[in-house]
């Protein structure tokens, strides 16, 4: 279960040319988006093949967006293939609307239809681009294309200025946000308790389903949480809450007691980087980077290794400690993820290296602990 979108097409009913048209339309709004789309691929860092997510999100076969550049806040893959369609298309057996209401009721008809960008957005800020690749399907194709799901028809609307801006047009808003024009398409087929559950049933949901994962996860009103994934594309520590900042100091204190050195000769707080990793440079540390992100499974997005390339090599020994040691929980790894993603909040952790206090996880609860080292007593 999550944030979903989806447009449900009749293939049969669509012109391989038709498509052509309309997928092509669909790469120029991936491409003026002002929010830039971003995809998994596979990249080379210091001779190490990872999984990096990128900007370039159209392929020959196709295009593939999980998230977005400028937030690199990420969700499940949505993908659009560039073929669908046939040569000689037939005549819809009857109103696509109906259709579709028949597919999702006993006894579940056969209709031919099929799902497309139906994939969990998760609310992330790109569900408002796959929102509007669904709505600009059903306009250019609305013999055979439906958009629904989990959105509101505030989002509707903003998508909808959005592609204004990109095509010069006005795209209307997607039937199932449009409750008076879903009625009158309806009314001719269906009446009474069936006219109500149809539109029930076809229009938006809003996003309603996101509460209710977020209930069932227990993050439901956690601004905390919040603020934690958000800082993942953090430009300046100054605008973060003093909560986000201290999760970082935890972070930091953690890592100093269970991965740091105590210097020689020095006091019992003056704790450096491992011993191991100071005796490397910039070339050797970016090899360990790699590798422990690999091993690890953590993904960068090509802004991030950009950026960690040109580092200083305080911050590399402090990426190379995070790379290869994992962390524990969804908090804990988004706060790794935005150590290695901002510059800002990576050069804020290596001045807390020399400030914050030691912070023994085996004191904490077990659900404070941070790292996987730690885990066990």
């Amino acid at each position: 279960m999550g944030t979903c979108i989806h447009t449900i097409v009749d293939p049969s009913c669509i012109s391989r040319s038709a498509w052509k048209r309309v997928y092509d339309e669909t790469v120029t709004v991936l491409r003026n988006w002002p929010d830039p789309p971003i995809r998994p691929r596979y990249g080379q860092v210091a001779g190490i093949e990872l999984v990096i997510y990128s900007r370039n999100v159209v392929a020959p076969d196709g295009w593939h967006i999980c998230g977005d550049a400028n937030s690199r806040l990420t969700a499940e893959s949505i993908e659009l293939t560039r073929t669908l369609g046939v040569e000689e298309p037939r005549d819809p057996p009857s109103d696509i609307a109906l259709r579709v209401l028949a597919a999702q009721t006993p006894p579940y008809e056969r209709t031919r239809l099929r799902w497309l960008l139906d994939n969990k957005t998760q609310n992330k800020p790109f569900h408002s681009l796959v929102l509007a690749i669904a709505m600009l399907l059903e306009h250019r194709l609305p013999h055979a294309a439906l958009a629904g799901g989990d959105f509101t028809t505030e989002q509707a609307q903003e998508a909808q200025a959005r592609l204004e801006a990109i095509l010069g047009e006005v795209v209307p808003l997607p039937l199932a946000a449009d409750l008076p024009r879903l009625r009158a398409r309806l009314q001719p087929h269906l009446h009474g308790p069936a006219l109500y559950e149809g539109m029930q049933a076809l229009s938006c949901r809003g996003t309603l389903g996101a509460v209710f994962i977020s209930v069932l996860s227990g993050s439901f009103g956690s601004r905390p949480h919040q603020e934690i994934e958000e800082a993942v594309s953090c430009t300046d520590v100054s605008t973060l809450d003093e909560v986000t900042l201290e999760a970082f100091n935890l972070m930091v204190g953690q890592s100093k007691v269970l991965f740091g050195r105590l210097e020689p000769g020095g006091s019992a707080e003056r704790v450096a980087f491992p011993a191991e990793l100071v005796a490397l440079d910039a070339r050797e540390l970016l090899e360990v980077i790699a590798a422990g992100t690999k091993t690890t499974y953590l993904r960068l997005t090509e802004m991030a290794w950009d950026a960690i390339q040109q580092a200083s090599v305080p911050e590399l020994h402090l990426l190379a400690m995070l790379a290869t040691h994992p962390t524990s929980g969804l908090i804990a790894d988004q706060l790794r993820r935005a150590v290695f993603e901002s510059t800002a909040i990576r050069q804020f952790c290596v001045q807390a290296w020399d400030t914050t206090e030691l912070v023994d996880p085996y004191e904490m609860p077990v659900q404070a602990r941070l790292f996987d080292e730690a885990q066990v007593a």
